[in-house]
């Protein structure tokens, strides 16, 4: 995602975490930055992907997730890989 938009570290973080349901003041309150450094990364992140909103958000990167899943499957041959115990 990173490579593909150009986004920062920091971008990258607050958009996994606005696709997680989170509010500018709880990603604020968690990385201990300001808010308004939160939206202003929000906005620049925004900026690079093309959109202008979560649901957009979610929609743009939709692709993402779905490549990914097709990849781990690809890989573990479609078997679960998760831990014992986990």
């Amino acid at each position: 995602m990173r490579d593909v938009f150009g986004l920062s570290l920091r971008e990258a973080e607050v958009c996994r975490a606005v696709l997680a349901g989170q509010s500018p003041a709880q990603i604020a309150l968690r990385s201990g930055r300001a808010e308004k450094t939160i939206r202003d990364q929000i906005q620049m992140a925004y900026d690079k992907i093309g959109v202008s909103s979560a649901p957009e958000l979610e929609e743009a990167l939709s692709v993402f997730r779905t490549v990914g899943a097709m990849l781990d499957h690809d890989v573990t041959g479609g078997r679960d890989q998760t831990l014992p115990g986990h």
